[in-house]
């Protein structure tokens, strides 16, 4: 279950319109068959009866969904290439509309991105109005990540993760944040 939600994540989170398929947010794999629409039996078929089973990777799709439709910061009308977000009244705010981070310092840097053992990575990204923080860990060992202090936030807090109900708490965050081995934790930033 939770590499799916991982990818049901990944897929909500990314820029553009995300491609789901009837079924998707509650585990509908049709075997792996790409091309099922030409096919009348059970490989194609809806199997509402999984949705109790499915029911956290459902809640997931509902709360991220509901999340992009609500914060703009996650539909951006164009590319992204790293520029200084500005507040309502012109001023610089000191933030990026999109960062990288590597949970050690700040940002990514060329090393970081040359590292082919790297299994962390965190998307940072924002408007004037909202910003939220996406750890992408793909490990198979927990991890401790460091969280950016100001200009990027003053707090965050966890809205959505492809954990455990128990692996995360509702509180605010500052400093550092435990990430569980392949999860997808999605953070708001308080600014």
């Amino acid at each position: 279950h939770r590499q799916a939600k991982n990818i049901m994540a990944t897929q909500a989170i990314a820029t553009g319109v995300p491609m789901l398929t009837a079924g998707d947010e509650f585990g509908r794999t049709q075997q792996g068959n790409n091309n099922a629409y030409c096919q009348d039996s059970q490989i194609s078929w809806v199997h509402w009866d999984k949705r109790e089973e499915w029911g956290d990777l459902l809640e997931l799709t509902r709360t991220l969904l509901h999340l992009r439709r609500e914060n703009s910061s996650w539909r951006p009308g164009e590319y992204r290439h790293g520029a200084e977000v500005l507040a309502a009244d012109g001023t610089p705010t000191g933030r990026k509309d999109l960062a990288w981070f590597n949970g050690i310092d700040v940002e990514m840097n060329e090393g970081d991105w040359a590292d082919e053992n790297r299994r962390c990575l965190g998307m940072y990204v924002s408007d004037a109005d909202s910003a939220f923080l996406t750890w992408f860990h793909s490990g198979t060992e927990s991890l401790e990540v460091a969280l950016p202090g100001q200009p990027w936030a003053q707090a965050w807090s966890v809205v959505a993760h492809t954990g455990e109900p128990d692996e995360f708490g509702g509180d605010e965050v500052t400093g550092s944040l435990h990430v569980p081995p392949r999860t997808v934790v999605v953070l708001r930033a308080r600014l």
